[in-house]
């Protein structure tokens, strides 16, 4: 069931930065480890009539996430070679509409009051940044668009290393809400100055691999 949720949101792990930073650096590269067996991929991040546009492409697959200047998720389009679709928001409604190994699908829900994150780095910017231990969400599973609901908690602060660097950082825990809670989390970890990724930690549900990404550091 959460499969297919948690290998989306390992193939989008991204970078976080205050749109000032975006004209010093537009991309940033990251590394997966799976048992000892390492992937390198890089995302791009522009500017474009004060939308956020962050865009990361493999050789499998691309993905774009269309962003507010305040860091409110807009649009987000995926493709593969057996998946893709496109959320976009409507008013108060989130409309989703794709193709899964050629079938149409097509949904809709009605968000109220719910903030909708598609990704873990942009989407917990302003949450970072606050002085809020809990943050409320809804994820759209991207296989079949049923709304998840989701909740990060700040668990504390830590010096990381990284290669030769160490970074103080944010450490946040993604669950789903509720008793689903117990099937699956993620350990996510952001530097404390400009709030971007540095660290994941995760799996795609019990009995996967564990996947950790990591910042890449010059």
């Amino acid at each position: 069931m959460f499969k297919r949720i948690l290998t989306f949101f390992l193939f989008f792990i991204l970078v976080s930065f205050n749109v000032s930073s975006l004209f010093d650096s537009k991309s940033i590269k990251y590394t997966d480890d799976i048992k000892g067996k390492n992937s390198s991929f890089e995302v791009d991040v522009k500017i474009k009539n004060k939308d956020i546009f962050v865009e990361k492409k493999t050789q499998d697959a691309s993905a774009t996430s269309i962003y507010s200047e305040k860091y409110l998720l807009k649009e987000y389009n995926y493709i593969s070679k057996d998946l893709e679709y496109s959320m976009k928001i409507d008013k108060n409604k989130l409309i989703c509409h794709g193709k899964n190994k050629g079938n149409p699908k097509s949904r809709w829900h009605l968000l109220k009051n719910d903030i909708w994150v598609q990704d873990f780095n942009f989407g917990f910017n302003n949450f970072l940044k606050s002085t809020k231990r809990k943050f409320e969400f809804v994820l759209i599973n991207p296989n079949d668009f049923t709304l998840n609901e989701m909740v990060a908690v700040k668990e504390g602060k830590n010096l990381l290393k990284i290669n030769t660097r160490e970074i103080k950082t944010q450490k946040i825990k993604v669950t789903l809400r509720g008793f689903k809670s117990m099937f699956w989390k993620a350990e996510i970890w952001y530097d404390i100055v400009d709030q971007k990724l540095v660290k994941y930690i995760s799996n795609e549900g019990p009995g996967t691999a564990t996947i950790t990404t990591t910042i890449n550091l010059k």
